[in-house]
């Protein structure tokens, strides 16, 4: 389906959209010096939209995700380059039609539980996405220690999910992991795709293995078999209705039946 409509509407796609969102929210976080009610005027606030400040519905991702200049930095870099990076993996328009996914999530999100939004659910969803993508990239956390971004994001969807459980209201769960349904849209059918394939490549594993162990030969008296000991010679007595089978030791003291 995607494939459909890159080719009906790619043109309409916005190149480098990462790098216009970051480009509006460092004139925000700017700006924000100067007034300090900038930001609570820009966020998304059903209440308020509803009341007529409609431009909500259109600036709030444009929040800066972080409020210490050092963090904001942080946030800058690592989302041009887990953006870029996702463009040069999809192409600008799948890139486009994610974020404006994401965007719809967190206006339904607002208005659904009542609560105020930013674009933080907006820029974790593109690390999501990242993290999905090129898991065994690596980052420096706090500059030192290297870690692979999938270890961050299972640490961030277990949040995620704490956050549901311990939640009060199907509100308040609903408004945790619904700005998240971009993402499971995107990447839940092959996710669930890979799942089943390891599943069965492990089973198939174990079944193997347990054929591989599993005693070729096996002495009818002693219960003796080639794993215990792999030198031993064992042998099947013809004159036995049911062919059975026995080590070398007791092959000759058997009785035939």
């Amino acid at each position: 389906m995607l494939e459909k409509l890159e080719r009906k509407f790619h043109r309409f796609a916005i190149p480098n959209p990462t790098s216009l969102l970051i480009a509006g929210q460092s004139i925000v976080y700017v700006m924000s010096f100067f007034d300090e009610t900038l930001l609570f005027q820009l966020n998304l606030s059903p209440g308020l939209v509803m009341g007529g400040e409609v431009w909500r519905l259109f600036t709030f991702p444009l929040l800066p995700a972080a409020s210490h200049p050092f963090m904001f930095l942080i946030f800058v870099w690592m989302t041009l380059f887990f953006g870029r990076s996702l463009e040069t993996q999809w192409g600008h328009f799948r890139l486009n039609v994610y974020l404006l996914f994401g965007y719809v999530a967190s206006l339904a999100t607002a208005f659904f539980a009542g609560v105020d939004m930013g674009s933080t659910f907006l820029i974790s969803s593109i690390f999501l996405a990242f993290a999905t993508e090129f898991p065994d990239f690596e980052i420096l956390l706090f500059f030192i220690l290297p870690i692979k971004v999938k270890f961050l994001a299972l640490l961030a969807w277990a949040m995620i999910f704490l956050s549901i459980l311990v939640g009060e209201g199907i509100a308040t769960r609903f408004a945790v992991i619904l700005p998240f349904t971009h993402y499971i849209v995107f990447f839940g059918p092959g996710l669930y795709a890979q799942a089943k394939t390891r599943h069965r490549r492990v089973a198939y594993e174990n079944r193997m293995e347990r054929i591989e162990q599993a005693a070729l030969h096996k002495c009818e008296v002693c219960g003796l078999t080639e794993h215990e000991d792999d030198e031993m010679m064992f042998r099947v007595c013809s004159k036995c209705k049911d062919g059975e089978e026995y080590c070398e030791s007791h092959i000759r003291d058997h009785k035939h039946t």
